[in-house]
């Protein structure tokens, strides 16, 4: 298994050197490294040269500005497809730690799947072992591949997924215009439409987040997270539109609307700004088309 660990970095200098030595440390080593580091102003750079400079196998494209997360994503993707030749593409954040058998645990579901899979995805613990960043099960085939150890998923998050080559030149990349929230999903979305895609038991990530983000939302995170959440929204409602039923996107739209009910009837603060940010956010969604770049080697 031919692959190139692709990890988009900022201001995260520590967590990012613990993601690199985890990554370093698979059982089934990588082939190559590839951080996109996002204009980081906190000495990435400067540890990166100092501690991994030596080492042929790392990668590092230093951005002259931060140009935001997912288009890091969707450069960091494109840069890699371009500058290795590897077959697969691990994508992560740079506070996803690896355990040992994470590869392992890929190669394996490759081999059961006969490599004909759109993604594949790892199992996501928090630092005390409870679940994060859980996928999206797949209703009609999560359990086709149970015996494989590996469950159908519909979309997951840019924490530990693993995309083939091919896919990549298929597909495309992810879609920068996204901005923030939502890229990873749309991507996914993309990949699992033509392709069943899973989520690997056998492989396993902790996600080293300052808080378990299970149990952030728009009515209980800060105010100053609003212009994430206007994303959030816009980007759901965008990525429902393109790949799901209307009576799904209709549902989604009932719920937004049900959240602004909440809002409205809670003890929070910022009531108004709270509601607007996902009226605003779904009203632009229905509008909003991301573009999708192919990429050349």
């Amino acid at each position: 298994m031919n692959t190139c660990a692709v990890i988009v970095t900022y201001n995260r200098r520590d967590l990012l050197k613990k993601c690199l030595i985890n990554v370093l440390d698979q059982a089934l080593p990588v082939n190559n490294i590839f951080v996109f580091n996002n204009d980081s102003d906190d000495g990435t750079q400067d540890m990166l040269e100092k501690e991994f400079g030596d080492d042929s196998k790392i990668h590092v494209y230093n951005s002259p500005k931060n140009i935001g997360g997912a288009p890091g994503f969707s450069e960091a993707l494109k840069k890699a497809y371009q500058t290795t030749d590897d077959d697969y593409f691990w994508i992560m954040d740079d506070d996803t730690i690896p355990t040992a058998t994470a590869t392992e645990g890929f190669q394996t579901a490759i081999n059961n799947l006969d490599n004909n899979f759109g993604f594949l995805c790892s199992k996501v613990l928090w630092k005390d072992g409870s679940t994060v960043n859980a996928p999206i099960i797949d209703r009609y085939i999560w359990a086709n591949k149970l015996a494989s150890n590996v469950i159908g998923v519909e979309r997951a998050t840019f924490v530990s997924i693993l995309v083939k080559r091919e896919m990549v030149r298929n597909v495309g990349i992810p879609a920068a215009d996204m901005v923030i929230w939502g890229d990873d999903t749309e991507y996914t979305m993309r990949l699992s439409n033509q392709k069943e895609s899973y989520l690997v038991l056998d492989s396993t990530v902790y996600h080293d987040t300052a808080k378990n983000t299970n149990n952030l939302n728009i009515l209980n995170d800060d105010i100053e997270r609003m212009g994430r959440y206007f994303y959030k929204y816009r980007n759901a409602i965008t990525t429902t539109k393109m790949y799901s039923t209307k009576v799904q996107l209709g549902k989604i739209t009932l719920k937004n609307f049900k959240e602004v009910g909440q809002i409205c009837f809670s003890k929070n603060t910022n009531k108004l700004m709270r509601s607007k940010t996902i009226i605003k956010g779904m009203l632009c969604g229905f509008a909003f088309k991301p573009k999708i770049e192919k990429v050349h080697q």
